[in-house]
């Protein structure tokens, strides 16, 4: 499974990773709801809350293998993957993010 995560503007500003990931990983691209488009970046913010309710209903009604579950991002997609490395990085066996930073570089805390 591969999480993929846009940068501000909307759902279309994403890694493109279908041909990447193969015929039989799962694909899920999620979009965030701030009026800007971006997503949080707090350790126990909704955006985190809402990758562990995805997580939790795919792992629900598909078969998915725990040991293999990536994530990518954009942007502030790859802030937003920098914070789930910190918060759930148990959950996560690789990431890969593209022109992220780090919460700390906001001065926010997780």
């Amino acid at each position: 499974m591969v999480f993929t995560f846009h940068g501000c503007g909307g759902p279309s500003n994403y890694v493109p990773m279908e041909k990447a990931a193969g015929k039989d990983a799962v694909v899920v691209r999620a979009a965030g709801i701030t009026p800007d488009g971006c997503w949080t970046y707090s350790g126990s913010g909704d955006d985190v809350k809402f990758f562990d309710a995805m997580l939790a209903e795919l792992e629900s009604k598909r078969c998915v293998d725990t040991s293999r579950i990536f994530s990518t991002g954009y942007s502030s997609g790859a802030w937003l993957i920098n914070t789930l490395e910190c918060a759930r990085g148990e959950k996560l066996r690789a990431t890969g993010t593209v022109s992220g930073g780090v919460v700390g570089d906001r001065g926010k805390s997780l």
